[in-house]
């Protein structure tokens, strides 16, 4: 989007690999974030589009946050954008529903022949021709494995996200849920996350240090969850204690399986980056597929739209896109983004370490060194 918007004579093309699924939990839409959506987009739209389908939060009391964080079910998020990108047009085009399987550097050594492979039954390829690859494809992301850079390595917790779609048969869930609650035993962690715009969705996400929930699934995997919330000791609880349990029994049981989305967390070693590359010159990595960290502060989607907003600052300075200056709007970008990334995740891997409940707040001057954005 900000390339198309800045430069509307480059041709783009965007690549979805995800299925339109009503998937995974909330994003908090810190005030870095919405700074970064608003110069990409130039123009307020986008943006009010997000804040119209999400709901102002104050952080949570240890990060010392201040308001303005917007929570928006990112599946919301990810359809706000791609039909913006839709509405661009232009040369801008959009494929959905694409998986990269292959990129090779061309005998010009100018560009970079990149195939995909449709994810649906009938399994067409598609290969376009690309000065520049950039691997916005999460953790898991085949951009960096084609780059021949390390993947993330797996930390010690899981996390389980998942949606339930209101309907006739479990309406009254959604009216006992108030923005949000909180259930923590020992090392598991759910959250119950609701948006008041959005009256049809019960979003949860919960984190564990028990590692085998991944292969889990169905209503095995959903006791399993419940034990390890105290679930089944819930009558030696206090009358409010067992009633919030019951509802997160309630909420996790009506959640269809499809509607959930499982993850070993894992994080990228930062301490060289992701700019050393021994392989594919012409590609680099933003997001998670860069430098995913432990989930414990909410800005790893915030570091994401931060990343977009620096690399079309680059793209600015190196317009024209020649092998030589592929490289040094490469070089420009990683290395302007590296210092605060490494700052952030430092931080986020140091918090995550601490035990629940004794979280250190966050101090204004870092708050605001945050929510300053780039």
């Amino acid at each position: 989007i900000g390339l198309r918007t800045r430069f509307p004579d480059l041709h783009i093309a965007l690549f979805e690999r995800r299925q339109f699924t009503k998937a995974g939990a909330v994003l908090g839409v810190a005030p870095n974030g919405q700074k970064a959506i608003r110069e990409l987009s130039e123009e307020t739209t986008l943006l009010s589009s997000i804040l119209n389908e999400g709901q102002e939060v104050k952080g949570p009391p240890e990060l010392n946050c201040r308001p303005m964080t917007v929570l928006v079910f990112w599946y919301q998020l990810r359809d706000i954008l791609l039909d913006y990108a839709h509405q661009l047009g232009g040369n801008l085009s959009v494929y959905t529903q694409m998986e990269l399987q292959d990129m090779t550097e061309a005998q010009d050594a100018e560009t970079v022949t990149v195939s995909f492979q449709d994810t649906t039954a009938q399994k067409q390829k598609t290969t376009v021709s690309a000065k520049l690859v950039v691997g916005a494809d999460g953790i898991n992301s085949t951009v960096r494995r084609l780059m021949r850079l390390p993947p993330a390595v797996v930390s010690d917790t899981t996390s389980i996200r998942g949606t339930v779609v209101i309907d006739h048969n479990n309406k009254s869930l959604r009216q006992k849920i108030d923005g949000s609650l909180i259930f923590s035993h020992q090392d598991t962690t759910l959250y119950l996350i609701t948006i008041e715009k959005n009256q049809n969705v019960i979003s949860w996400a919960l984190s564990s240090k028990t590692t085998n929930l991944i292969d889990d699934e169905g209503v095995d995997a959903t006791e399993k969850i419940l034990m390890l919330l105290g679930y089944h000791e819930r009558d030696d609880k206090s009358v409010e204690e067992k009633e919030k349990l019951e509802l997160a029994a309630a909420v996790l049981r009506a959640t269809d399986p499809e509607n959930v989305v499982r993850a070993q967390n894992a994080v990228m070693d930062m301490s060289i980056g992701w700019g050393h590359r021994p392989h594919h010159p012409c590609a680099t990595l933003v997001g998670d597929a860069a430098h995913a960290c432990r989930p414990t502060d909410g800005q790893g989607g915030n570091m994401a739209l931060e990343d977009c907003v620096v690399l079309c600052r680059a793209f600015a300075k190196h317009r024209n896109l020649s092998r030589n200056n592929v490289k040094e709007l490469i070089q420009d970008f990683e290395q302007t983004r590296l210092p605060r990334v490494q700052r952030l995740h430092k931080d986020q891997s140091d918090r995550a370490q601490l035990p629940p409940g004794k979280w250190v707040s966050w101090t204004s001057e870092f708050v605001d060194w945050v929510h300053q954005g780039v």
